[in-house]
């Protein structure tokens, strides 16, 4: 080994790590490291813009079809005369319900409650089978 102290590692036991690297020759960067670490940052740059827009752009035409409205068919069963028992039927079993969750919510008999199941199984009933007579989506 030659007495060349610049390019020589020197161990220096009570400084530690510090002293350790203190000692490591400095090496120049080559001078395509700018002009490459530049290229990547402005990639980078690039591809996070085009994401942001894309996501932007995702975004609007999402809210596009929310806002669209489907025309609904002159001949529906909800916009028909026929269809008026099954809104009275499904207000009726709006009320039941209403009532089952007040007789439970008052500590009612189990006679008063079971009433009121029976009251409402025989409604479900009936709007399930006007709903399949119209052919009609079922919505309570």
């Amino acid at each position: 080994m030659s007495g060349d102290s610049e390019n020589s590692i020197q161990f220096d036991p009570d400084g530690g790590m510090r002293g350790y690297l203190s000692g490591l020759p400095v090496a120049d960067p080559s001078a395509a490291l700018w002009p490459r670490i530049e290229r990547t940052r402005l990639r980078r740059r690039r591809r996070r813009r085009l994401l942001a827009g894309s996501g932007v752009l995702g975004a609007l035409v999402l809210l596009a079809l929310l806002m669209v409205r489907v025309p609904v068919p002159v001949d529906a069963p909800a916009l028909t005369l026929e269809a008026a028992p099954m809104t009275e039927i499904a207000a009726d079993l709006r009320d039941i319900d209403r009532s089952l969750q007040a007789a439970y919510d008052q500590d009612a008999s189990p006679e008063q409650i079971n009433a009121l199941w029976q009251a409402r199984e025989f409604a479900a009933t009936q709007f399930n089978q006007e709903s399949y007579r119209h052919d009609a989506i079922i919505r309570l």
